[in-house]
């Protein structure tokens, strides 16, 4: 399993797999309720809509597909990117979603018709992780080029740059809009100031972490480690 997403009402939980499937898992009792099938390769990311009607999947297969959840049906197949798409995530508002690249690429849909809005471009190796800020106003981007960044989704432009010292495997901002979290492959999780661009804490791991999330109230953070355990962080 190579991600997983809880729905917004917290009564299912979306995994994303190796084995070229997305599976909807009922919370309270385990059982699966529903297995989509239709990428060609690994699946590495999903997220669901807002409403809880629609999920967003990426994979190894360079495809953005948006799924039905209801009838698993798949209801867009859309080819944009060159390489593996990495991370997929839906705006807080429901009105946008995003993909990353192994292209380098970071972009930016509608979310009810589907088109390519903008085209983020600006780092030097695969982007691993994004994430809308709580205000849907910005995307916050992890690569392999070392750099986590911080885009405007309006007008596509890089407003900040966190310099970190090794390759960022997932992002993740903070429900107060004030912090953000990157993880990298150097078993290090950090808390970075949005307003300054840098490190407010640092947290050491045994393993590497991925899958990053906050709290809602924004003093919890969890990932899923490569040991796969879920772990739990409470720095406040």
């Amino acid at each position: 399993i190579n991600s997983i997403k809880f729905s917004h009402e917290s009564r299912t939980l979306a995994s994303a797999s190796s084995d070229k499937t997305i599976k909807i898992w009922d919370i309270s009792n385990g059982t699966e309720i529903k297995t989509f099938t239709g990428h060609q390769d690994k699946v590495f990311s999903v997220s669901y809509s807002k409403d809880g009607k629609y999920l967003l999947s990426g994979g190894k297969d360079n495809l953005l597909k948006v799924w039905e959840i209801a009838t698993g049906k798949e209801i867009q197949n859309i080819v944009s990117h060159i390489d593996s798409v990495n991370s997929v995530a839906y705006s807080n508002d429901g009105k946008f979603f995003a993909s990353a690249s192994s292209d380098k690429t970071i972009k930016i849909f509608d979310a009810e018709n589907f088109s390519l809005i903008k085209t983020l471009k600006g780092h030097t190796n695969k982007v691993n992780s994004i994430a809308f800020s709580p205000d849907n106003k910005f995307i916050l981007s992890g690569s392999s080029d070392k750099t986590g960044r911080i885009w405007d989704i309006f007008t596509g432009k890089e407003i900040k740059s966190f310099k970190n010292d090794a390759e960022i495997l997932s992002v993740v901002f903070n429900p107060d809009n004030k912090t953000c979290a990157t993880s990298s492959t150097d078993k290090v999780i950090k808390i970075w100031d949005i307003e300054t661009a840098k490190e407010k804490l640092i947290i050491k791991v045994s393993n590497k972490v991925g899958n990053l999330a906050f709290s809602p109230n924004g003093k919890i953070i969890a990932g899923v480690s490569t040991d796969n355990a879920i772990k739990l962080w409470d720095y406040d």
